[in-house]
């Protein structure tokens, strides 16, 4: 007698448990098991979704592990010729390339922030910053001002 397989959906709901937790490394791996138990059993819609789900729980850690995760769900709704998994894979790619995006301009923003600041006061002791809108919108940065709005410390 063959031995049996565990449905994919009970790695998946562990998995999900352990995410929920902050157990990383158990949702890793039930997650895991969720796609190696999916190809075994040759249910590709399960696949799809452990890649996902692998690709979600590594967008915590590592954007290069969710990319990967990401695009081998798009690869595999491409190959289902589902429209609505191909929408959400490349949903989800997309939402990838964002974070990517917004990631690597983190460390460039402190010094944008630094060429679009003004004065909220005339007096420099006062250390006062407002951003600049990067528009440029001197009348609104004016009205601001003269409502008191200010930097809060925190950013300086």
């Amino acid at each position: 007698m063959g031995e049996s397989v565990t449905p994919p959906p009970l790695y998946r709901a562990r998995g999900q448990a352990h995410e929920t937790l902050g157990e990383f490394e158990q949702a890793q791996h039930d997650y895991t098991d969720a796609l190696d138990a999916a190809r075994t059993m040759n249910d590709r819609v399960a696949e799809w979704q452990s890649a996902i789900d692998l690709g979600f729980l590594w967008a915590g850690r590592d954007y290069v592990q969710a990319e990967t995760s990401f695009r081998q769900a798009l690869v595999l709704a491409k190959s289902l010729n589902d429209p609505t998994l191909h929408a959400r894979s490349l949903n989800r790619i997309g939402n990838w390339h964002l974070n990517v995006e917004v990631d690597n301009r983190k460390g460039q923003s402190h010094e944008r922030n630094r060429h679009f600041e003004v004065w909220t006061t005339d007096s420099p002791s006062d250390h006062q910053w407002l951003p600049r809108n990067r528009v440029g919108n001197s009348r609104r940065m004016r009205r601001l001002v003269s409502q008191g709005y200010h930097r809060p410390s925190c950013f300086l």
